[in-house]
This record gives structure tokens, C-alpha cells and sequence, in this order.
């Protein structure tokens, strides 16, 4: 509730009122022993409370014509103009007191703490209670401004310190976007009526444009701090669902494992040199693939969305400026989307011919940038001699087939790895072909529920099922330790080698991005897979 509506009430029932009397002109009506009692129990004014509020009052009730505002919403603003210049000169007057007087216990505590567990824990009491204060000084203040809303203003304070960064504020699309959250959109509404969200050439006057200038100098800026940017470049390449499950590498051009495998170390001792024999493996080799980003901003095209989700989070321009909008909002989702569903399963690539590519022609598809672990899996299965084990069902897949397609799948890694089996692997498969497998198991065991019906293990054994999403439709399932499952990136990767930067051109804002990625198995005899002919899998 609004605090000063339950103030409100407080007075009222100082008075032991429900509502307060009001002559025909809409004014308060206060006889002389309740303007004392109001005196006598509100110590603001100087003791003249009860005339302050009165004349507050009265002032609202006279603009009040069209009736939009009840009694309470009255009384709530005319307690505002009564009390607001007291309780904010007393805040101020306080505020450095209050600081010295935490700082000061906080000290105290900290030099008496016997263990590091509870110098933690007084830390953080100290803190609560600096952001209750802090909080309630920032609704006082939010509410001196009766033409701002309470909840937009309280919810931009409270996150003020989650990203620490101060835009300029007379950059055009800094100054609409203030307005426009704070219930002003007049300035929006303009630029959007006239088209003077672009360049200052495409119309209208030098105060009311949005510049690409203004952006561009706003994403160097941002783009500036070393570790800002830094985390800008992992969260680019965060990690999609399929790659949590792969094993991170750092390489220059390609990647070969190298580390010497060996079956077992322990033995019966006797005094001489026994080495054990290494496992006989074929290194397979993955060649690091060089990506680019192209993103193309024209700010008519993003300002209405950013505005929006500046609304939407309760967020000011400080907290979310446009080019951290752009970057976490328009750019990471989709490079993330591109990695996930067009690259690092399906992707097959194809060399390009920089003589056969125009400046600002239509770029290659990501979905030719790389090769994808499943592409590699239905290239080794073609070939002749190859060290990756492929199965050979005695049964076809089909839904009646389904759930003992997963079993004889985990009885042949088995056999061939009982090691392997034993420790545990997952099996990565087509989800299509874990749905089918699912309702076919729910029939035969109708009183057998899934804890969790993605994270299964096949029966009797200790293979878990892992669907994923960018495998549907492949017909295709496979285990390898995560080991063996490699994601591999740029040796010089947290120096440079995954660049962003922009590039101002005419009515453009041009992002410019690299970075470098590839997939693949890091041993053949590790991979474990079976693929469904096209014609059976739907594929």
C-alpha cells in the first residue's frame, strides 16, 4: 500500500474518523480541538501541522474539478505537502550520522568476530539493514515527485548498482528514454510520429534526433572497460545446452589429442621395470574454424523495443544502456541460436572464396561454418575402416521396438567397454526418438513414473539418457565420455581473438564481431553410436 494512504489512516484515526468532514466547496472542515490534537501527535511544521495540511488539502480538493480523486488519494497527497520538507531535512540531516553509526558498529563487530563465518554473517545484517534504509529514503523521495510513478521509481532504485555504468544523458535516446519511464512519453511519441528516430539527416531538428553517433560513441565507451568487455565475450559464447555436456580446448589452427592412454597402473610389485602397455587409440584431429558477426543497427529499428523492455524491467538508461540492450537482447540470443541449432550439430562446412563475396553482400549461412558433431558422426560412419564403433541392431526402430532399441543399445556398450559402462555415460539421442521410447515405456510399465522424464537411465544400467533438442529428427543416438567430447576454441581467446567492435556507416551502426570454434571427438575408439536409416527414422 501507499505509504502515505496508511499514514492517512493513522491520522483519521487520530481523530477517530473514518473519513474527514468537508464543506460544499469540497474544503476540510477542522474544528479548533482537532487541529490541536493533530498538532499534539504529528510532530511535523513546527506545530502547525494541522494548518499545513489543511491548506494542502484544500488546494487539491480546488484543482480536484473533474472528482478523479477520492477522500483518501486526497488526504495521502495533502499529507505529502505537510510533512515532505520536514521528513526530508530530517533524513538529510541524519543520513551521514546514520552512515557513521553502521560503519562504526560494523567495525566494532568485525574486530570482536572470533571466526570468518561470523564476520560474514554481520556483514551481511549490516548491509540488509543499509538497503532497508536506503529503500525507505528512496520512497520518500520517490514520492516528493507525485507525477512519477511510486513502483517504477522504487524498482529503478533498487537495481541501481547491478550494472554500473553512467550513459550521457544528452544523447536524445538517453533523455526519451528517461521521460518515457518516468510517464512522460511525449518525447517518444514525437520521434516515432515523425521518423526522427534515425540520423539528424533523415528530418527533424538537432535536439530531437537520435544520433549513430551518439550510439557509436556510447558503445565505446561501454565497450572500454577491460572487464566489462571480457564478460561481454563469454556471455556472447556462453555455453549452449549441448555444449555443457563437451569438454573445453584450447588450440591455434587445429587440435590433436596428445596425452598417452593406458588401460591400468596398479600391478603386483616385483623389482623391475614393468610398464603397462598403452591402450591401442586413434587420435582424431579437429581443425578450429574462424567465425564473424555482422549486426547492422538502425535505431528506428530498436528503439521501440528498448523502450519497451526498459518499462517491462523497470530499468533507467544507467542500468541497461542501448548497447548492453543490444548486445545481451539482439545479439547473444541469436549468436547462441546459430551455435546451437545451425553449427555445432548439423553444421557441415563449406570453404568460401573471398573473391567470389562482394562488400556488403549477402553473407554465407552459419549453418556452413563449421562442421557439427553429427555430421562428423554420419561421415565416420560412411567410411570405410573407421576406428568409432557403430551398431548394428537385430531389431529395426519403430515404436513397438523402442524401449528395447535403448536396451540392446547399453547391452552392446557392454561388451565392448564394460569399463566405460560401468562408470557411466550419457546417451545423447534424437528427442523424437526418446518421446516415442517414453510413451512405449509408459504402456508397458503404466505404474513405473520418472523422477525426471529427461534425465532417465536406461534399465539396468547406468547409461543416462540425455535428449537434445538440436539432434531431433537425426535418428541418430551416441555415448562418449565428456572428455571425449570436444569443444574447441582459440588458445588467445581471453587476449583477442574473440573481437567485438563497431563501425559507423551513414544511418548504420555496424557490430562487427569474431571468434573461433569447432567440434569434434578427441579419441574414435570412445565414440559409441547407432544411426537409423533416413526411410525408418522420419529423418
Amino acid at each position: 500500500m501507499d505509504p502515505f494512504k496508511t499514514l492517512g489512516l493513522i491520522v483519521l484515526g487520530i481523530l477517530g474518523k473514518k473519513e474527514f468532514s468537508t464543506d460544499k466547496e469540497g474544503h476540510l472542515v477542522l474544528s479548533t480541538e482537532e487541529g490541536e490534537k493533530l498538532n499534539a501527535k504529528m510532530k511535523y511544521a513546527g506545530g502547525e501541522f494541522a494548518n499545513r495540511f489543511k491548506q494542502s488539502f484544500d488546494e487539491l480538493a480546488d484543482s480536484n474539478t473533474d472528482g478523479e480523486l477520492g477522500q483518501h488519494d486526497l488526504i495521502a497527497k495533502a499529507l505529502v505537502g505537510a510533512i515532505r520538507q520536514d521528513v526530508f531535512a530530517e533524513l538529510n540531516a541524519n543520513k551521514e550520522a546514520i552512515k557513521t553509526e553502521l560503519e562504526k558498529e560494523f567495525k566494532q563487530k568485525l574486530d570482536a568476530a572470533l571466526n570468518e563465518k561470523a564476520i560474514d554473517q554481520r556483514f551481511a545484517d549490516l548491509e540488509a539493514e543499509k538497503s532497508r534504509l536506503e529503500k525507505e529514503n528512496a520512497i520518500l523521495s520517490a514520492k516528493s515527485e507525485t507525477d512519477q510513478p511510486e513502483d517504477r521509481t522504487i524498482g529503478a532504485v533498487a537495481k541501481v548498482a547491478e550494472f554500473p555504468f553512467k550513459v550521457n544523458q544528452k544523447h536524445f535516446h538517453n533523455r526519451m528514454a528517461l521521460d518515457y519511464i518516468h510517464g512522460n512519453s511525449s518525447t517518444a511519441i514525437v520521434a516515432m510520429t515523425n521518423g526522427t528516430f534515425g540520423n539528424k539527416t533523415m528530418g527533424g531538428g538537432p535536439t530531437d534526433t537520435i544520433d549513430v553517433s551518439e550510439i557509436n560513441e556510447e558503445f565505446g565507451t561501454y565497450l572500454n572497460d577491460p572487464a566489462r568487455r571480457m564478460k561481454i565475450y563469454k556471455d556472447i559464447l556462453k555455453p549452449t545446452e549441448s555444449r555443457l555436456y563437451m569438454t573445453k580446448v584450447l588450440a591455434i589452427n587445429e587440435w590433436r589429442d596428445t596425452k598417452a592412454r593406458i588401460e591400468s597402473v596398479v600391478q603386483q610389485f616385483i623389482a623391475k621395470w614393468t610398464p603397462l602397455g598403452k591402450v591401442k587409440v586413434t587420435p582424431l584431429k579437429i581443425v578450429n574454424r574462424r567465425h564473424k558477426i555482422n549486426l547492422p543497427i538502425v535505431p528506428d529499428d530498436i528503439t521501440g523495443g528498448y523502450l519497451t523492455y526498459l518499462y517491462n524491467e523497470e530499468l533507467t538508461p544507467d542500468q541497461m544502456p542501448v548497447t548492453k540492450y543490444v548486445i545481451d537482447e539482439l545479439l547473444r540470443p541469436r549468436v547462441s541460436d546459430d551455435i546451437e541449432y545451425k553449427m555445432i550439430a548439423t553444421g557441415k562446412f563449406v570453404e568460401l572464396d573471398p573473391s567470389s563475396v562482394a562488400e556488403g553482400g549477402t553473407g554465407q549461412v552459419p549453418e556452413k561454418s563449421m562442421d557439427g558433431f553429427l555430421t562428423i558422426l554420419k561421415e565416420e560412419f560412411a567410411k570405410t575402416g573407421t576406428a568409432m564403433n557403430f551398431w548394428s541392431p537385430s531389431l529395426g526402430w519403430s515404436e513397438d521396438n523402442s524401449v528395447n532399441y535403448f536396451e540392446e543399445y547399453a547391452k552392446w556398450i557392454k561388451k565392448l567397454s564394460p569399463t566405460l559402462a560401468k562408470v557411466g555415460m550419457n546417451v545423447f539421442c534424437d528427442p523424437d526418438m526418446d518421446e516415442t521410447r517414453r510413451k512405449k515405456y509408459r504402456e508397458m510399465f503404466p505404474l513405473t513414473k520418472d523422477s525426471d522424464m529427461n534425465r532417465v537411465k536406461i534399465d539396468f544400467s547406468n547409461l543416462t539418457i540425455v535428449p537434445l533438442e538440436n539432434m531431433r529428427g537425426s535418428g541418430i543416438i551416441f555415448s562418449t565420455p565428456k572428455e571425449n567430447f570436444i569443444e574447441l576454441h582459440h588458445i588467445n581467446e581471453a587476449s583477442g581473438s574473440t573481437n567485438l567492435f563497431l563501425q559507423l556507416q551513414n544511418y548504420e551502426v555496424r557490430v562487427f564481431g569474431e571468434f573461433w570454434l569447432a567440434v569434434g571427438f578427441a579419441v574414435a575408439e570412445w565414440v559409441f553410436a547407432g544411426i537409423i536409416p533416413d526411410q525408418e527414422s522420419g529423418a
